[in-house]
């Protein structure tokens, strides 16, 4: 792995954590409605400048993007093409130009590192963003907590870091599932990664990273032989009747957890966004658009709600409400593509990348039931899905080329020696 791309790597990803507000917050300020200042135009040029060389890195590593990066980039052509009926052409191209940004970079990671040096970059820029977190809290305690004394660190809020400490568990659990050595410091970061999710008091980061140690504890047993796997079995049977006793009961799950049934209101801000999808079903009002100051509809929402909501806090509405059926079946595809290629046929170095693409997707559809980021330019848990399920693709490309570099390989002729050739020597001639 060349420092150089592991540093680059790193600051993308970073970015994508959301890891760099802090330093606009602590220079400028925070206020409602802030628009962009220089900072973060800055940062912004220089993510531009590394998702291109993380790109151009890669496409000179393997000369390919890949059929997924290729359905990807197209979806970023699908985003770009509904400014022409955009309630608001400007912000969409904007919103949808950043989003190309961010696809090209996570093709380029894709392409540079294999499955378990991505996780190992993974875990460290989530480890980098924690400690960060913690020594914020520290130093200035008032710009490190929201509110209501919860946790959100560099992130510009606490749900943010807590996706990211979640992200930082998916990451750490594949390099213990992977490595025999330096499993000590691996747990003292995975318990750091867990502690700093209770900090942030995001529900829903703590249901999904329980999920995440309950997922990879199953993994590890049914990859043994004999009685593990056996008990794996068991233990899978056993939990699925419980699943379905509190999808049931969800009212009082949420209630137990600290989450409000309701979403703290979203329930009945989804009956409006689902009005509002109605008209416009097909195609959507435009990717990023709909809750332009330019569309009407949001200022009947606010006056309904009494307070301003900047997005409907749902995965699938957002989509709905941004491209449409057609653009959302067409992101289900992608989704439901990413899933098959745990099934396919991978190297034996690769096997755990599938299973933490499995859980990373789990998290990916468990989140989205109450925050939109799946159409996010840059969000962690979406980048870590798309990266994931681009290194799955690439390993089943690879595998297939040496299974067909063995088979089409030519089998060698024996010569016959001399002495073989001789003929034997009857006797009674």
């Amino acid at each position: 792995m060349f420092r150089r791309d592991f540093v680059l790597g790193a600051f993308f990803l970073l970015n994508g954590m959301g890891a760099f507000t802090f330093a606009d917050r602590l220079v400028y300020g925070e206020w409602a409605d802030k628009p962009g200042d220089k900072l973060t135009q800055g940062i912004n040029l220089l993510i531009i400048a590394t998702s291109i060389a993380l790109f151009t890195r890669g496409l000179r590593n393997t000369r390919t993007i890949g059929a997924g990066g290729a359905y990807v980039l197209a979806f970023v052509g699908l985003l770009l093409f509904s400014a022409a009926w955009s309630i608001d052409p400007a912000t969409t191209i904007r919103r949808a130009f950043l989003y190309l940004v961010s696809v090209i970079g996570m093709i380029g990671i894709a392409n540079t590192f294999d499955g378990d040096e991505f996780m190992e970059l993974l875990n460290l820029s989530c480890l980098l963003t924690a400690i960060g977190s913690v020594a914020l809290l520290i130093i200035s305690p008032h710009n490190a907590l929201m509110e209501d004394g919860s946790l959100r660190g560099l992130a510009a809020h606490k749900n943010g870091l807590g996706q990211v400490m979640m992200i930082g568990v998916l990451a750490s659990l594949h390099r213990i599932r992977c490595q025999s050595k330096k499993r000590f410091r691996l747990i003292m970061t995975l318990s750091l990664f867990t502690v700093t999710a209770f900090a942030t008091k995001s529900g829903t980061s703590l249901v999904v990273i329980f999920m995440l140690y309950c997922g990879s504890f199953f993994i590890t047993l049914l990859c043994k032989e004999g009685a593990p796997r056996a008990t794996g079995a068991f233990l899978i049977i056993l939990t699925l009747p419980i699943a379905v006793v509190a999808m049931i009961n969800i009212d009082y799950v949420l209630e137990v957890i600290g989450k409000d049934p309701t979403f703290t209101g979203r329930t009945e801000l989804w009956s409006y966004v689902i009005t509002d999808i109605y008209q416009k079903p097909i195609l959507g009002w435009g990717y990023y658009a709909f809750w332009s100051t330019y569309n009407p509809e949001v200022g009947k929402i606010f006056d309904a709600l009494k307070y301003d909501v900047p997005q409907a806090h749902n995965g699938l509405l957002g989509m709905l409400l941004d491209i449409g059926i057609i653009g959302t079946i067409y992101f289900a595809y992608i989704m439901l593509r990413s899933f098959m290629l745990i099934f396919k046929k991978m190297g034996s170095r690769d096997r755990e990348i599938k299973f933490s693409l499995l859980l990373c997707l789990f998290a990916l559809i468990f989140e989205s039931f109450s925050e939109e980021f799946l159409t996010e330019p840059f969000n962690i848990i979406t980048m870590t899905f798309l990266i994931t399920g681009f290194l799955c693709d690439r390993a089943v490309r690879m595998e297939r080329r040496r299974r067909y570099s063995r088979s089409s390989r030519p089998v060698p002729i024996r010569v016959a020696s001399a002495r073989q050739m001789t003929p034997p020597n009857v006797s009674g001639f």
